[in-house]
């Protein structure tokens, strides 16, 4: 390798998934991070292992799924211990909830009920742990075109729009700050 490049180098299995992703941190051979996957018989990532030259195991993540793809659990086990982060959905396939390792949860609600120029249009609603509400609608195709975000106690912290060409390329964008 050339002196300050990163070489990374992947292996795959008989169904041409990703077996092994390496990448190495020096000249020899032996001078590498593997990230090792194993996929479920519906072809999702169900583990991952990052493992060195030596066989010396750094994380393991396994992943949970519904019946509809969605990932409902996380699993990650290292040197200091075993984190786990879950999700819950709508019956609509949205995600409805997101706890981390630390069991702080961030709410999603997806609703469908604002209009614009006689359009409805699907809106996302994240409130973070601290209590911060991000409001985020998009456009038929699926743009974003206003983001507000509101203070734990209602008041508008800001407020963007963005604008789109007619093949979907942003072009604009406003912010405005209260």
């Amino acid at each position: 390798m050339r002196r300050g490049s990163a070489l990374t180098k992947y292996e795959y299995d008989t169904l041409g998934r990703v077996d092994e992703e390496r990448r190495y941190s020096g000249k020899e051979v032996h001078e590498y991070v593997a990230t090792k996957y194993t996929y479920d018989l519906l072809d999702r990532i169900a583990e991952e292992c990052e493992v060195d030259a030596n066989g010396t195991i750094y994380t393991k993540k396994k992943t949970t799924y519904d019946e509809n793809n969605n990932i409902t659990e996380t699993k990650t086990w290292n040197h200091s211990g075993t984190a786990v982060a879950k999700n819950t959905y709508d019956p609509r396939g949205n995600l409805s909830s997101s706890t981390d390792p630390l069991g702080n949860t961030t709410h999603y609600n997806t609703r469908y009920d604002f209009f614009l120029d006689g359009l409805n249009l699907p809106c996302l609603e994240i409130t973070d742990p601290t209590g911060v509400k991000t409001i985020s609608v998009s456009d038929h195709q699926g743009s974003i075109i206003s983001v507000q975000i509101y203070s734990p106690v209602g008041t508008l912290l800001s407020d963007t729009e963005m604008f789109y060409d007619i093949r979907g390329n942003i072009v604009r964008k406003e912010q405005y700050l209260p």
